[in-house]
């Protein structure tokens, strides 16, 4: 938190594919061998604002029996 009911966050999330040896041939009857491997990476930034449903410092209302 950075102000009273504001907060903020990053995410890093990396995802791996692998890799695979492909042989990739031309109609002309060449082809050459290349090594393919994907991956992906993305960042996410959020900004959160907790509303005061609750009052200052208090949780939900519980019910005792």
């Amino acid at each position: 938190m950075f102000l009273p009911s504001w907060s903020v966050w990053v995410e890093w999330d990396h995802m791996g594919f692998g890799d695979k040896n492909e042989t990739f041939v031309f109609p002309n009857g060449a082809s050459f061998a290349e090594n393919v491997k994907q991956s992906v990476d993305k960042v996410l930034v959020g900004v959160n604002y907790r509303f005061g449903w609750f009052g200052k410092g208090k949780g939900p209302v519980a019910t005792k029996y």
